[in-house]
Parts: C-alpha cells; sequence; structure tokens
C-alpha cells in the first residue's frame, strides 16, 4: 500500500500513455484499411473501364445540380454548411403556421460564426480561394467574371426572402443565414428584406440588385413602417330607456327617454343607469353621445313591436356623417358601434427591447373614413417629403385594412389613387435581428438605431398621438406629422 500511495501519479502517468498508444495505433491501422479499400475501389473502377464495362450512372441530383456549376464562372466552395436533409440534400428549417422561420430550429455545423462564401480565381496560374464578394483577385490582381444569375435566380436556400445570387453580392448577407434578412445594414428604419422586395418591385434596374439595402438614402415609401395592430369596435354609447305616447298616435309627439354617458371620467361608467345621464328628446331630434369623435345620430323612427307577445318600444338611430350606418335600439339594449376604428402603431424604431415603447408611444386609432397622420421624412432633394394616407375600409379582425393615398386631408379618392393593404403587426419579423458588427449610435430618448450621418433622428413631438404627430426630421426613420 505504501507504495501504491508514493507512486499512483506516475502509474496513471503510465495507463494514459498506454491509452494513448493504442489509440494511436487504432487510427493508424484505420487509415492504412481506409486507404487500402480507396485503392482498391479505384483498381477496380479502372479495370471496369478497360474492360469496356460501363460505370454506374450518376444520380438525378447531381443532373440537377450540373448545369448551373458549368454555366456560372466563378467556382463556389462551402466550406461550412446548414444542416442538411439526408433524402433531398436540402438545409433543414422548421417553420411555424405562418410561415416565419424558427429560428432555434436553424443548425450550424462546424462553427459559431458563419463563414463568408468563397471562390477561386479564374486565373490558372493563381486559382487562389477568396471572397465571393471581391472582384479582382488580391494575390495576382485578375478580374474576376460577374456571379452569374441564369436560371437560378430565385434560388433562396436559408427561405429569407433574398436570393441567394443577391446575398452573394453583398458581405453583409449570406445564402445560409435566414436571419440577416431581418436586419437593417444601412440603419434607415428598414429591414433589409423589406428593402430587397421593395426594390425588386420598383421597377427600376438599379434598385432590383439590392442597392437600397446598403444606402441610407435610399428607402421604400413610409408606409411600409405602418402595421395594424387590432380593430375596435366599441359600443353604441346610446341606450333606450321607455317611450310616453303622451295619449297620442302621432310619433312626432312622443317623449323619446334616452340614457347618455356623463362627460368626463364618469363617461367610463356608462350604461350604468345610477351613473348615465337620462334625455328626453322629439323624433328627428339629433343626438351626440359624448365627444365630436364619437359623432352624432338622428331619430329618425319610432315606434312599438310585438316582441315575445308584448308590446315593445323601439327606435331607429342613423349617423349624421354616414346615413347608410343606421340602428334599431330596444330598451336597455346595448348594441355595438358599426363605425370601425383600426389601431396603427409606426415602427419608429425596429429594436425588439424598445417594442413596448414602440407601441405606446407611436400607436393611433382611426375611423374608417379618417385621414391618417402625416408620415414625414427628409429626404437629399426633398427636405419637406411627406405621404399622406386615409383609412378606406376595414375588416373586423384586421386582416384587411386598406389605406388609399391622398394628396391632401380633403382631397377626393378616385379609383386611380395608389391603395396599401396594411399587415398586422408581428413582434416575431416586426423587429430587427441585431447586427453584432455594426457600430450603432443610440438614441438618447431610447431611439435605438441611428444612423451616425442622420445627427436627428429623432423623438417624438410631447403634442402627437392623439391622433398623432410627429415632428419631421426625428427618430431613426420616418415620422409623422399633423
Amino acid at each position: 500500500m505504501d507504495f501504491i500511495s508514493r507512486h499512483y501519479e506516475k502509474m496513471i502517468l503510465g495507463a494514459s500513455l498506454l491509452f494513448l498508444i493504442v489509440s494511436l495505433l487504432l487510427v493508424a491501422q484505420g487509415y492504412d484499411r481506409t486507404k487500402s479499400q480507396l485503392d482498391a475501389d479505384v483498381r477496380k473502377s479502372q479495370r471496369s473501364v478497360d474492360q469496356g464495362e460501363l460505370v454506374a450512372s450518376l444520380t438525378p441530383e447531381v443532373f440537377a445540380k450540373a448545369p448551373g456549376t458549368i454555366r456560372d464562372a466563378r467556382r463556389f466552395f462551402s466550406f461550412i454548411g446548414s444542416a442538411k436533409d439526408p433524402k433531398t440534400g436540402r438545409p433543414v428549417y422548421k417553420r411555424s403556421e405562418d410561415g416565419v422561420i424558427d429560428d432555434k430550429a436553424v443548425r450550424q455545423q462546424g462553427s459559431l460564426v458563419i463563414p463568408g462564401d468563397y471562390i477561386s480565381c479564374v486565373e490558372d496560374k493563381c486559382r487562389a480561394i477568396i471572397l465571393i464578394t471581391e472582384n479582382k483577385c488580391p494575390f495576382c490582381g485578375t478580374e474576376q467574371p460577374p456571379i452569374s444569375i441564369g436560371d437560378g435566380e430565385e434560388e433562396d436556400e436559408d427561405g429569407d426572402g433574398i436570393p441567394d445570387f443577391i446575398e452573394r453580392k453583398y458581405r453583409f448577407l449570406n445564402p445560409k443565414n435566414p436571419l440577416d434578412a431581418r436586419q437593417d445594414f444601412d440603419n434607415d428604419g428598414f429591414l433589409n428584406v423589406e428593402e430587397y422586395k421593395y426594390g425588386r418591385l420598383s421597377g427600376e434596374e438599379e434598385l432590383k440588385t439590392g442597392k437600397m439595402m446598403e444606402d441610407p438614402a435610399l428607402w421604400p415609401e413610409l408606409v411600409g413602417l405602418l402595421r395594424v395592430v387590432n380593430v375596435i369596435q366599441n359600443d353604441l354609447k346610446i341606450q333606450l330607456r321607455s317611450i310616453d305616447q303622451n295619449g297620442s298616435d302621432d310619433p312626432a309627439n312622443w317623449d323619446i327617454g334616452i340614457r347618455l354617458p356623463k362627460q368626463g371620467p364618469e363617461a367610463r361608467f356608462f350604461p350604468d343607469p345610477k351613473r348615465s345621464m337620462n334625455r328626453n328628446v322629439k323624433l328627428n331630434a339629433v343626438v351626440r353621445p359624448g365627444t365630436a369623435a364619437e359623432g352624432a345620430y338622428r331619430v329618425t323612427k319610432a315606434g312599438f313591436e310585438n316582441k315575445d307577445g308584448e308590446k315593445t318600444p323601439f327606435i331607429e338611430l342613423t349617423s349624421m356623417k354616414d346615413a347608410s350606418e343606421t340602428y334599431r335600439l330596444t330598451p336597455d339594449e346595448t348594441v355595438k358601434d358599426k363605425a370601425i376604428q383600426v389601431r396603427f402603431v409606426y415602427l419608429a424604431n425596429r429594436l425588439r427591447t424598445n417594442g413596448q415603447a414602440v407601441l405606446q408611444k407611436y400607436s393611433f386609432i382611426k375611423k374608417v373614413g379618417e385621414t391618417l397622420p402625416p408620415l414625414a421624412r427628409a429626404k437629399e432633394k426633398e427636405p419637406k417629403y411627406k405621404e399622406l394616407y386615409r383609412l378606406e375600409k376595414a375588416n373586423e379582425d384586421g386582416t384587411e385594412v386598406v389605406i388609399v393615398k391622398v394628396e391632401s386631408a380633403r382631397a377626393e379618392v378616385t379609383d386611380k389613387d395608389k391603395r396599401v393593404t396594411v399587415p398586422l403587426f408581428d413582434a416575431n419579423i416586426d423587429f430587427a435581428v441585431p447586427m453584432m458588427n455594426t457600430n450603432m449610435m443610440m438614441d438618447p430618448d431610447g431611439g435605438g438605431m441611428m444612423n451616425p450621418g442622420m445627427m436627428n433622428p429623432g423623438m417624438m413631438n410631447p403634442g402627437m398621438m392623439n391622433p398623432g404627430m410627429m415632428n419631421p426630421g426625428m427618430m431613426n426613420g420616418p415620422a409623422m406629422s399633423r
């Protein structure tokens, strides 16, 4: 025991060395066995060719990839790729029901950092491995041919909405990284994929190649930063109490008892009979339930109907703003206001960490037919550039909210005016993925990313958002102003 206690460290070291030697012998044996097998396969294939035998057919997948490889003058090397489906050979990504890529399901192999794409220099005497974005080989100075598009123009390996040939053109994009589409490289308030898609639809050849993604002076229309938070249908703030005929069959002589909300803080207790206001009106009277924003209604009809065997009074109201908007009320009945209201949010900041502040400070509510606050942002050649829209229609679930571009708040809408369907707000895709290697300045008011060249990126005018106003020339992106 004394011998073991004195020399146990040496014994452990000896055992470790023995294990290492055995491991090296096994590796060498495996290498020799693999090399022998490969040599045997080569000799077998050579004998088959020499004897005139047929060589095994290539798989259909090889034929599908071959034309693109032959046409492309740049030889593309993928050193580290995404996890592949063993059957299709395509990257493995998981998507939710609405088509959004599950970031956690993107499995990269070989490194924690996704590398750039590389090509082989076209000069035969050089053949150096260089970045695919290099137009000239840094080793031999040879000009590299342009990236070919061909039939692969629409290929999008990572499924992020930006084609592979566009992603290979820019250093800040990677065709194997689906998250870079939701970054904002030029810090202009629009995500890379938003700027690419807008440029693609613009019809301008220069913008189709994605130039808008890297130039902070170029950006889509500001309406692209609007989202629908939800659709609101409030209760109509008028109730019928009773009808007193005053001994007459002529409705014009009847006293119509209605219930309205009280002014000020007490309005929230409507229709509590003890905390609401009772009034008597006549036929054709105009009733205003509260503020001007809540509208006015005319009593157009009054009478009695047989309901469950009882004589039940009723009245009909017509909106003074829209004659097609009518309501039928019976005693103590609460009906929904038919004037749909939409809560919008203006994405003045694309950082997820500031999402709650954006929803609180940059949201506003509008009814169908009302004009939205102007969207304004100074352009290089248009310092007073702004966009003005009017809410034209909205459905109850918010999936079809259409706004129309107008010249002024009182302008008549025509069929030729541009219409835009505003998408629903989705925090999973509407906020930017942080760029770890981007130098960012922070808005002292919590405004987030700012382009260093935009030294007045903006803060909200405290008097804004009811219904909403932003001072032009502010914030990390466009502004809304009244």
